[in-house]
């Protein structure tokens, strides 16, 4: 079968529709909200006290935009396109979590 989609919001309606088929996927797609929220928090956290720690591992510009995600999901919950954290689980995640063993293993 064949999906042709005339725009981009074309293309977020069926990403959604594939993400949202069960009651398993939505409670994936929210834990993964909570997930990045929760990292974001902690980040946030370690930037305030020692920016400069951060940017051992990755540029600051790279733990920037976690912390940004994790202030929309905070304060624009409602604002949040599945397409966009399906994205970022697909293809960041894996990334976020070498970084994140990096920034363990400079505290150890």
């Amino acid at each position: 079968m064949r999906v042709y989609l005339s725009s981009k919001e074309d293309a977020r309606v069926l990403i959604r529709q594939m993400i949202f088929c069960s009651d398993e996927s939505l409670d994936r797609f929210e834990a993964a909200i909570m997930r990045l929220q929760t990292i974001g928090e902690a980040l946030k956290n370690i930037d305030k006290h020692d920016s400069s720690f951060l940017e051992q591992v990755a540029p600051k510009k790279y733990w920037r935009e976690i912390i940004r995600m994790r202030d929309l999901i905070s304060h624009h919950y409602m604002d949040i396109q599945a397409d966009i954290i399906f994205s970022i689980c697909k293809e960041e995640f894996d990334i976020l979590q070498e970084n994140i063993e990096k920034l363990k293993e400079k505290i150890q």
